[in-house]
């Protein structure tokens, strides 16, 4: 008899659900030889699963290669990021690395050129997925709508981070003097230096022990997505000597080591992570603290915003901040709580409130 009972069809779709949460149904699939016992049922959602990202996959690359190379042709120097930097330089197949959008990077300088060529490109803004106006925003999200009927995303950023407590974290000319080429993807596809794609992958997911993500037009709360922690393991499996030389530096000198000393034992705890013992003694052997630890060691809402409001600068932009944090834009707010968009908006502004209050 297989672990899972075929007939309870309950229990296969909450086991569905966690594969989707946590991003994994394309490697899943890909090892199903070691899936003995598994319920048919679910290797065939995996199947499923599996061929509807490798369309994705092909459809996205297209639409980013040729945005890549209009940025390209106009000068402006497009790094990126997460999931489709790692989708294209760790795995043996892009596809498998499940993401909703590519991250992009600019220069502040040449962020309205960027908007201009995805406008070109036949991107359009997303309003709705901002909470701050265009002046105080970090990042903002562009949709694209293919052939195909599929919607790509593009998360174009200005700043690695959109936290203003993390400012100093790889600030873009600093990853800028050593990127790496992705050339699975288009001869105009770069990428951060392994270091530093294992930087932003530890802050990313100490990121989300707050922040939302959503699967589904689910909204989940979970720094240790397999997912995420699985990058952290591929990455690590590549690095050598100078590599973990150059991550216990750079970690010691942002002072964001605990940051990273946590994202590694959360990927040896589930995949069995090589990393040197030195390295993690290293890494949590300065006892200082700075604003982004503090950031991002903390799984309060309160006092990250409080945070966030004093990297904000003085004055009038610290008010405007502020407002903007508490009573988002009416289309934010209520695709923030998609379940609940029915409700009246003051009373979302209220549940907004409550979990930044009373969560830990």
């Amino acid at each position: 008899m297989s672990w899972l009972d075929d007939a309870n069809e309950k229990l296969m779709r909450l086991v569905e659900t966690r594969i989707s949460d946590h991003g994994i149904a394309a490697l899943l699939y890909e090892n199903r030889q070691k899936l003995i016992g598994w319920p048919h049922d679910i290797f065939d959602f995996l199947r499923r699963e599996a061929l509807g990202q490798a369309m994705w996959e092909a459809r996205h690359k297209a639409v980013l290669s040729g945005l890549l190379n209009a940025m390209a042709h106009t000068g402006i120097r497009a790094i990126l990021l997460k999931g489709t930097a790692l989708a294209y330089l760790a795995y043996a197949n892009p596809a498998s690395r499940k993401r909703g959008d590519t991250d992009l990077l600019v220069q502040v300088s040449d962020r309205n050129d960027g908007r201009s060529i995805l406008s070109e490109c036949g991107f359009f803004p997303i309003e709705a997925a901002h909470s701050l106006d265009g002046e105080q925003r970090l990042q903002e999200v562009w949709a694209h709508d293919a052939e195909d009927g599929s919607r790509h995303f593009i998360d174009l950023h200005w700043q690695v981070t959109n936290s203003p407590s993390l400012e100093g974290i790889l600030r873009f000319s600093d990853i800028s003097a050593n990127l790496q080429p992705l050339p699975r993807l288009s001869p105009n596809a770069q990428a951060p230096d392994s270091v530093s794609l294992m930087i932003h992958a530890c802050v990313h997911r100490a990121g989300h022990k707050v922040s939302p993500y959503f699967v589904d037009g689910r909204r989940l709360i979970e720094g240790d997505r397999l997912i995420w922690l699985f990058d952290l393991h591929l990455l690590a499996q590549a690095f050598s000597d100078d590599h973990w030389s150059d991550l216990v530096k750079r970690c010691s000198q942002l002072k964001i080591g605990p940051v990273c000393h946590e994202g590694l034992l959360a990927a040896r705890t589930r995949f069995h992570t090589d990393v040197p013992f030195e390295v993690l003694q290293s890494l949590i052997a300065d006892s200082s603290v700075s604003v982004a630890t503090d950031y991002l060691m903390n799984e309060s809402p309160l006092r990250r915003a409080w945070l966030d409001l004093r990297a904000i600068k003085a004055g009038q932009t610290r008010l405007s901040y502020l407002l903007a944090r508490i009573f988002p834009p009416a289309a934010f707010i209520r695709s923030k709580y998609p379940n609940h968009a029915h409700w009246p908006v003051v009373l979302l502004y209220a549940r907004r409130i409550a979990s930044l209050v009373f969560r830990k």
